[in-house]
């Protein structure tokens, strides 16, 4: 009889083993309640892909507007370049997590974003911030020339701002040197040259700028491109 025992309390044993190790491991990602971000196609943002950053709003019949570096680089535009809105979609961007393991972005995740480097300014790409406007009336506006009031770059957040679009919060990285307060929703912020319009943190009392993203394919390059 103890014998019977022993064979059964095994058996047990090595079946419990068994479902246990057919039971997948949970990850901080499969834990997160954070939902996913997702791009025009309801596909999560994925990792390593790059993106258009396209605006919401202005009207069926108004022509399309994507973010991406100023074109210009020379007086009466400077080096950095700004993060501007604008009509010419040539430009997308890759969403980089702060944990590099995951492969896929979460809404209020702390994000960087690239623009990629270009030999132009011999810019990194790196979206971060930089101190404009006057003493009086000063402007948090985005860059895309790597850190600049941000030691070691911008850190964003996407969020959920209506049904299907999001919304992108700057706040400064840890041991960051932006002033106090210098952050928030982003918005467009004033004119640029040729219609462009600045990327800035909008204030208070500003409507955060709303934006959907397009994932970069032949195809969706095509289609951007003619929008």
């Amino acid at each position: 009889m103890a014998k019977n025992n022993i064979l059964v309390a095994c058996a047990t044993t090595t079946l419990f083993l068994l479902l246990v190790s057919l039971c997948p491991l949970r990850t901080s990602a499969d834990t997160d309640t954070d939902e996913m971000v997702l791009d025009v196609d309801g596909n999560p943002l994925e990792v390593g892909s790059e993106y258009y950053v396209q605006s919401v709003g202005g009207g069926s019949s108004s022509p399309a507007k994507w973010l991406r570096r100023s074109r210009m680089s020379y007086a009466p535009v400077a080096c950095p370049r700004r993060v501007v809105e604008t009509t010419d979609a040539s430009e997308a961007v890759k969403i980089i997590p702060q944990n590099t393991t995951e492969k896929h972005i979460r809404a209020s995740w702390d994000v960087q974003i690239d623009s990629g480097y270009t030999a132009i300014c011999k810019e990194d790409g790196v979206w971060s911030m930089a101190l404009s406007g006057t003493i009086m009336s000063p402007q948090l506006l985005v860059s895309a020339s790597g850190p600049d009031i941000d030691s070691s770059g911008g850190l964003f957040q996407i969020n959920k701002a209506g049904a299907s679009s999001y919304k992108i919060t700057y706040g400064p990285p840890p041991g960051g040197e932006a002033p106090p307060g210098y952050f928030g929703d982003l918005g467009i912020v004033e004119a640029f040259v040729f219609g462009d319009l600045i990327l800035g943190v909008a204030g208070t009392n500003a409507e955060p700028l709303q934006v959907t993203f397009t994932k970069k394919t032949w195809g969706s390059h095509q289609a951007v491109a003619s929008a």
